[in-house]
């Protein structure tokens, strides 16, 4: 468990000696990966060299445009009229605008 001393068994004192070949062997695995971690980094740094650089027979792609694009100058739709502006004449068949009827809520009465 982390953090926590833990018992040793028997309670046998472990010797000088014994100590200092643990210490040696534990050295020479750190510095036997310390090893590998290196030529590993070289192996992916020598994969990615060559990706880094753009290769120059390749042409760069054509920007994209960004945001809404312009609006045609000759639209065949009609526009749309503004909103809350009131028509100012009527279409063929349709009945003429009468009382508006008032938005919101009805007053109390």
């Amino acid at each position: 468990m982390a953090g926590k001393k833990q018992k040793r068994d028997g309670g046998a004192p472990v010797s000088l000696a014994d100590a200092l070949t643990a210490t040696r062997a534990a050295r020479r695995r750190v510095l036997a990966l310390a090893e590998r971690l290196e030529e590993t980094e070289r192996t992916i740094l020598a994969a990615m060299a060559p990706a880094a650089a753009p290769p120059a027979a390749t042409t760069t792609p054509a920007k994209r445009p960004v945001g809404r694009p312009p609006k045609a100058a000759a639209s065949t739709a009609p526009a749309k009229r503004p909103v809350g502006r009131p028509r100012t004449r009527t279409t063929a068949g349709a009945a003429p605008a009468t009382r508006r009827r008032p938005v919101g809520r009805p007053p109390k009465g």
